[in-house]
Protein backbone atom coordinates (compact mmCIF):
# COMPACT_ATOMS: atom_id res chain seq x y z
CA UNK A 1 0.00 0.00 0.00
CA UNK A 2 1.14 3.12 -0.95
CA UNK A 3 -0.09 6.53 0.50
CA UNK A 4 0.73 10.07 -0.22
CA UNK A 5 -0.01 13.20 1.46
CA UNK A 6 0.93 16.14 -0.32
CA UNK A 7 0.17 19.93 0.55
CA UNK A 8 -2.39 20.91 -2.19
CA UNK A 9 -4.18 17.58 -2.04
CA UNK A 10 -3.13 16.51 -5.59
CA UNK A 11 -0.94 13.87 -6.17
CA UNK A 12 0.65 14.97 -9.85
CA UNK A 13 3.75 12.64 -9.74
CA UNK A 14 5.77 15.90 -9.13
CA UNK A 15 7.02 17.66 -5.94
CA UNK A 16 5.43 20.49 -5.54
CA UNK A 17 6.82 24.23 -4.82
CA UNK A 18 6.19 25.64 -1.81
CA UNK A 19 5.39 29.54 -1.05
CA UNK A 20 9.27 29.95 -0.93
CA UNK A 21 8.87 28.67 -4.57
CA UNK A 22 11.02 25.82 -4.14
CA UNK A 23 11.25 22.42 -4.68
CA UNK A 24 9.28 20.01 -1.37
CA UNK A 25 11.81 17.92 -0.55
CA UNK A 26 10.06 14.20 -0.03
CA UNK A 27 9.99 12.20 3.03
CA UNK A 28 9.71 8.37 2.25
CA UNK A 29 9.09 5.51 4.84
CA UNK A 30 9.64 1.86 2.80
CA UNK A 31 8.18 -1.45 4.97
CA UNK A 32 11.43 -3.59 5.32
CA UNK A 33 9.46 -6.10 2.98
CA UNK A 34 9.27 -4.32 0.12
CA UNK A 35 12.93 -3.35 -0.08
CA UNK A 36 15.43 -5.03 -2.31
CA UNK A 37 18.66 -6.88 -0.79
CA UNK A 38 20.90 -4.43 -2.03
CA UNK A 39 19.02 -1.68 0.03
CA UNK A 40 18.65 -4.00 2.87
CA UNK A 41 22.72 -4.86 2.90
CA UNK A 42 23.37 -0.74 2.83
CA UNK A 43 21.06 -0.60 6.18
CA UNK A 44 23.09 -3.55 7.48
CA UNK A 45 26.53 -1.19 7.05
CA UNK A 46 25.23 1.65 9.16
CA UNK A 47 23.45 -0.44 11.75
CA UNK A 48 26.87 -2.53 12.25
CA UNK A 49 28.78 0.90 12.10
CA UNK A 50 30.01 1.32 15.90
CA UNK A 51 28.62 5.22 16.44
CA UNK A 52 25.12 3.40 15.96
CA UNK A 53 25.55 -0.25 17.10
CA UNK A 54 26.72 1.33 20.61
CA UNK A 55 23.65 2.88 21.49
CA UNK A 56 21.45 -1.04 20.68
CA UNK A 57 20.42 -2.99 23.38
CA UNK A 58 22.24 -5.76 20.90
CA UNK A 59 25.97 -4.06 20.33
CA UNK A 60 26.87 -7.01 18.82
CA UNK A 61 27.79 -6.91 14.68
CA UNK A 62 24.87 -8.81 12.70
CA UNK A 63 26.48 -11.03 9.98
CA UNK A 64 24.90 -10.88 6.63
CA UNK A 65 22.84 -13.79 6.84
CA UNK A 66 21.37 -13.14 10.29
CA UNK A 67 19.96 -10.27 9.07
CA UNK A 68 18.63 -11.08 6.06
CA UNK A 69 17.14 -14.29 7.99
CA UNK A 70 15.34 -11.81 10.14
CA UNK A 71 14.35 -9.67 7.22
CA UNK A 72 12.91 -12.02 5.86
CA UNK A 73 10.82 -13.59 8.97
CA UNK A 74 9.30 -10.02 9.00
CA UNK A 75 7.23 -11.24 6.25
CA UNK A 76 5.12 -13.35 8.23
CA UNK A 77 5.09 -11.09 11.96
CA UNK A 78 2.19 -9.27 12.82
CA UNK A 79 4.39 -7.85 15.75
CA UNK A 80 7.59 -6.27 14.42
CA UNK A 81 7.47 -3.43 11.68
CA UNK A 82 10.60 -1.60 10.42
CA UNK A 83 10.76 0.71 7.66
CA UNK A 84 13.51 1.89 5.65
CA UNK A 85 13.31 5.98 5.79
CA UNK A 86 14.93 7.95 2.64
CA UNK A 87 15.31 11.94 2.16
CA UNK A 88 14.18 12.52 -1.31
CA UNK A 89 16.10 9.07 -3.01
CA UNK A 90 18.54 9.10 -0.24
CA UNK A 91 18.88 6.42 2.73
CA UNK A 92 18.69 8.39 5.99
CA UNK A 93 17.68 5.85 8.47
CA UNK A 94 15.36 3.32 9.84
CA UNK A 95 12.38 3.75 11.77
CA UNK A 96 10.94 0.24 13.47
CA UNK A 97 8.25 -0.62 16.28
CA UNK A 98 7.41 -3.95 17.82
CA UNK A 99 3.36 -4.39 19.28
CA UNK A 100 3.85 -5.53 23.20
CA UNK A 101 0.01 -5.43 24.17
CA UNK A 102 -2.43 -6.33 21.71
CA UNK A 103 -5.44 -5.18 23.70
CA UNK A 104 -4.38 -1.87 24.91
CA UNK A 105 -2.21 -0.81 21.59
CA UNK A 106 0.84 -0.84 23.61
CA UNK A 107 3.80 -0.50 21.46
CA UNK A 108 8.03 0.14 21.92
CA UNK A 109 9.21 2.58 19.06
CA UNK A 110 13.02 2.35 17.53
CA UNK A 111 15.01 4.53 14.94
CA UNK A 112 18.52 5.29 13.63
CA UNK A 113 19.79 7.59 11.29
CA UNK A 114 22.95 8.31 9.97
CA UNK A 115 23.98 11.01 7.66
CA UNK A 116 21.48 13.38 7.83
CA UNK A 117 20.92 16.87 9.97
CA UNK A 118 18.93 16.48 13.74
CA UNK A 119 15.81 18.76 12.44
CA UNK A 120 15.00 16.11 9.32
CA UNK A 121 15.77 13.35 12.00
CA UNK A 122 12.97 15.22 14.29
CA UNK A 123 10.44 15.57 10.98
CA UNK A 124 10.81 11.94 10.30
CA UNK A 125 9.75 11.14 13.47
CA UNK A 126 6.78 13.18 14.18
CA UNK A 127 5.56 11.76 9.83
CA UNK A 128 6.23 8.44 11.42
CA UNK A 129 3.29 9.38 13.62
CA UNK A 130 0.93 8.73 10.55
CA UNK A 131 2.44 4.61 10.35
CA UNK A 132 1.52 4.08 14.19
CA UNK A 133 -2.29 5.35 13.56
CA UNK A 134 -2.82 3.18 10.54
CA UNK A 135 -1.94 0.61 12.66
CA UNK A 136 -4.01 1.91 15.56
CA UNK A 137 -0.89 2.22 18.08
CA UNK A 138 -1.56 4.57 21.50
CA UNK A 139 0.82 4.03 24.06
CA UNK A 140 4.17 4.46 23.11
CA UNK A 141 7.19 3.07 25.75
CA UNK A 142 10.49 3.45 25.04
CA UNK A 143 13.83 2.80 26.77
CA UNK A 144 16.94 4.86 26.09
CA UNK A 145 20.76 4.00 27.70
CA UNK A 146 21.97 6.83 30.37
CA UNK A 147 24.66 7.36 28.67
CA UNK A 148 22.95 8.55 25.46
CA UNK A 149 22.05 12.24 26.30
CA UNK A 150 21.67 13.05 22.94
CA UNK A 151 18.29 10.34 22.18
CA UNK A 152 17.05 11.50 25.55
CA UNK A 153 16.89 15.28 24.86
CA UNK A 154 15.68 14.14 21.56
CA UNK A 155 13.23 11.84 23.01
CA UNK A 156 11.65 14.11 25.54
CA UNK A 157 12.22 18.09 24.09
CA UNK A 158 11.44 16.99 20.78
CA UNK A 159 9.29 13.81 20.48
CA UNK A 160 7.11 14.70 23.66
CA UNK A 161 8.10 11.95 25.77
CA UNK A 162 8.48 11.57 29.55
CA UNK A 163 10.82 9.67 31.61
CA UNK A 164 8.79 6.68 34.14
CA UNK A 165 11.61 5.18 36.15
CA UNK A 166 15.22 3.93 35.52
CA UNK A 167 17.09 0.99 36.04
CA UNK A 168 21.10 0.40 36.16
CA UNK A 169 21.55 0.92 32.38
CA UNK A 170 18.47 2.41 30.99
CA UNK A 171 15.80 5.41 31.63
CA UNK A 172 12.40 4.14 30.94
CA UNK A 173 10.01 6.53 28.51
CA UNK A 174 6.54 6.50 27.98
CA UNK A 175 4.03 8.94 25.95
CA UNK A 176 0.64 8.35 24.86
CA UNK A 177 -0.57 9.55 21.73
CA UNK A 178 -4.22 10.61 22.55
CA UNK A 179 -2.88 12.73 25.08
CA UNK A 180 -0.65 14.86 23.12
CA UNK A 181 -2.89 14.64 19.91
CA UNK A 182 -3.12 18.43 19.37
CA UNK A 183 0.89 19.70 19.77
CA UNK A 184 1.83 16.60 17.32
CA UNK A 185 -0.94 17.29 14.82
CA UNK A 186 0.21 20.80 14.24
CA UNK A 187 3.42 19.41 13.95
CA UNK A 188 2.22 16.61 11.79
CA UNK A 189 0.57 18.87 9.60
CA UNK A 190 3.34 21.50 8.93
CA UNK A 191 5.77 18.96 8.40
CA UNK A 192 3.22 17.72 5.34
CA UNK A 193 3.56 20.74 4.47
CA UNK A 194 7.39 21.06 4.21
CA UNK A 195 7.75 17.45 2.49
CA UNK A 196 5.44 15.50 0.64
CA UNK A 197 5.33 12.12 2.38
CA UNK A 198 5.26 8.86 0.91
CA UNK A 199 4.26 5.85 2.92
CA UNK A 200 4.66 1.98 1.39
CA UNK A 201 3.23 -0.10 4.42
Amino acid sequence: MILKTEHNGLNTGKKNLNNNNKMKATLSFINFNHLSEDVLLEILKHRNAEEIRKQMRNTEIISKDEHLNFCKSLHNNDKLFYYAVFHDDKLIGVIDCVLLDEVSRTFMPGCYFFDESSIVRTHACIAARYIWEQKNLLHSKLIVRKNNAKALIFDTLKLGYKIDGEDNEYYHLSAKLNNNGDSVNKKFKKISELYNLTYKL
